[in-house]
């Protein structure tokens, strides 16, 4: 992954469980190009109808 990893990029895993999320994590890949970090993910509750 880190070698097709793009910089200034933020890559979003999602987990999905019984049709829901159940995770999410963000993750960019460090300055030295050696590893990924973990951000944070900040979410709110939909605006559009369901």
């Amino acid at each position: 992954d880190l070698d097709n990893a793009w910089p200034s990029y933020a890559y979003l895993i999602v987990s999905v469980r019984d049709r829901a999320v159940s995770d999410a994590r963000v993750w960019t890949l460090s300055a030295d190009r050696r590893s990924f970090l973990e951000g944070t993910v900040q979410t709110q509750e939909s605006l559009c109808p369901s």
